[in-house]
């Protein structure tokens, strides 16, 4: 079997060439897909299977409480803050975030 030369990803009835890379694959990039989107791909002699891509809701944070829990050597009390992103606190506080979102399966945190 031989490998195709040029290949075109033909999404909705257009066809747009697809950009050849290492051993006989190529790629296409989809930007700025906001419907659903039936696609199939093409040398313009034969034709695959068609394919859709269907398109995630964006998931996004509906509220959050951060629970302040300070040492005892300050004599403060324990705090539920509602909604409140910047958290000035003595050394050695405890913090606790709780998100909730929609549209959310994990939540991956960076510190």
């Amino acid at each position: 079997m031989k490998l195709p030369q040029i290949v075109y990803v033909n999404i909705e009835g257009n066809n747009y060439l697809m950009k050849p890379t290492s051993a006989g694959s190529f790629q296409f990039e989809m930007s700025s897909v906001i419907n659903p989107v039936q696609f199939y791909f093409t040398d313009l002699k034969f034709k695959s299977d068609t394919y859709n891509l269907q398109l995630l809701p964006k998931p996004g944070i509906t509220n959050f409480t951060t629970s302040v829990y300070p040492p005892k050597y300050t004599g403060l009390q324990n705090q539920v803050l509602e909604n409140i992103g910047d958290v000035q606190v003595p050394n050695g506080t405890e913090v606790e975030w709780t998100f909730n979102g929609i549209d959310v399966d994990s939540f991956i945190h960076w510190f």
